[in-house]
């Protein structure tokens, strides 16, 4: 988990298929954007709500994805994305790394080589 962080981390899933990535940001930007929208009109968001509603019981593929396409447009919501400085960048790259070697399709393909911390020799001291 990335330090000072840990709304944004990545880890490997419980059954060692899956890289998961978790960015709780855009999480909370979206239902905030779903929240002023509803106090500026409420019968819109309930009709957004609605419509999806009906794509993710009854839609056919690929009716999920229009329908929250369509949202993000009428709730006008920016792209689901965060910024992240340098630092947060370099730390979720290797933690993203890490997860992905420890996945099973990686294990599958064969060992890796893994660089092993250096250490010291202290049968000399």
């Amino acid at each position: 988990m990335i330090p000072d962080t840990p709304e944004l981390s990545a880890r490997i899933d419980a059954s060692w298929m899956s890289v998961l990535l978790r960015v709780d940001q855009i999480r909370t930007d979206t239902l905030r954007a779903i929240a002023e929208a509803w106090a500026e009109n409420p019968d819109m968001v309930a009709g957004i709500l609605d419509r999806l509603a009906e794509a993710a019981t009854f839609g056919p593929v690929g009716a999920w994805e229009a329908a929250a396409l369509d949202a993000e447009a009428d709730l006008q919501m920016d792209m689901p994305e965060t910024a992240l400085s340098e630092i947060q960048a370099e730390q979720l790259a290797d933690e993203l790394s890490a997860a992905a070697r420890a996945t099973l399709s990686a294990r599958l393909r064969g060992p890796r080589l893994v660089e092993l911390p250096a250490q010291q020799n202290r049968s000399a001291a």
